[in-house]
């Protein structure tokens, strides 16, 4: 999961992680990865992690909940993919079902 707790929508940081799931569409759905906003750490479908209280920006967690990375920058949209394929479930997935994308 890739979380963002943004102070409005409007938000930079926001904006370009929307850009970039729409560019990175079957990447996104390549590795099960959805992003779910927080609004000043409030988001009415899902219970806020202790871990975004009082602080922005995004967040990768991984299947077993622990966080994987945290930036306050746009520049960790380009690190994620590197992150998740290095994880050991995304490799034991990534030789049972190669990428289409």
């Amino acid at each position: 999961m890739l979380l963002i707790n943004i102070d409005n929508t409007e938000n930079k940081l926001y904006q370009s992680l929307l850009k970039f799931q729409i560019e990175k569409f079957c990447e996104f759905e390549d590795r099960k990865l959805i992003g779910i906003k927080f609004e000043d750490g409030i988001n009415d479908a899902y219970f806020t992690p202790d871990f975004i209280s009082n602080k922005y920006g995004m967040w990768l967690v991984g299947y077993d909940g622990t966080v994987k990375g945290f930036s306050e920058n746009q520049s960790f949209l380009y690190q994620l993919f590197d992150i998740i394929d290095e994880m050991p479930m995304r490799q034991i997935e990534m030789q049972n079902n190669p990428s289409t994308c």
